[in-house]
């Protein structure tokens, strides 16, 4: 499968995981999206950042043998749980928010990161606490990152996220934006 097509079918993955939070954001906007309303707002960079460790496995995933005795899907394979609590992610997101999201005041990256890092619930609104703060995961890396994250890898330890993989999301979510744009235009 070539490596477009694998994005594409990750990309359509990813919306609908977050149709949830799409969903209770479409009860509380009024008006239609690129007149009053934005899809994203500024949380393409951070969905962005999870979406680029979606796929590694953490510390707490579920084993290849345990996916299969639970009839998971691969995506499924780390519950809210684990990431809410394993550290290598929770460092790797904020180490992310910190590098890439520079339109974003620190205020706004502690909002998202405390609502957006371990998932939502079904009025999307996040389930979990992560275990640390915003401000402890960015204390407790140790610089320098010398780790890249690979994609579709195992994340044991805190990583950067390559800027060509961020930047690849934010595009997705971006032409996303403006694909519901027109689709408003002509609503």
């Amino acid at each position: 499968m070539s490596r477009l097509t694998t994005l594409f079918l990750r990309v359509v993955l990813l919306f609908s995981f977050f149709s949830n939070h799409y969903a209770a954001f479409a009860k509380r906007a009024q008006g239609l999206v690129g007149f009053g309303i934005t899809l994203y707002g500024n949380k393409a960079c951070p969905y962005s950042c999870m979406v680029g460790t979606y796929y590694n496995r953490l510390n707490c995933s579920y084993t290849p043998e345990e996916v299969a005795a639970k009839g998971l899907e691969t995506w499924e394979s780390t519950p809210p749980e684990c990431y809410a609590s394993d550290e290598a992610y929770l460092t790797t997101i904020a180490l992310c928010y910190n590098e890439f999201c520079k339109g974003l005041s620190f205020v706004e990256k502690t909002e998202l990161y405390q609502t957006l890092t371990v998932g939502w619930g079904e009025e999307g609104e996040s389930t979990l606490e992560p275990k640390m703060s915003y401000e402890m995961a960015l204390m407790s890396i140790k610089y320098p990152v010398d780790d890249i994250m690979e994609e579709d890898g195992n994340l044991t330890r805190t990583a950067r996220t390559p800027a060509d993989l961020i930047e690849k999301y934010m595009n997705a979510y971006l032409a996303y934006e403006d694909a519901e744009v027109g689709n408003s235009r002509y609503a």
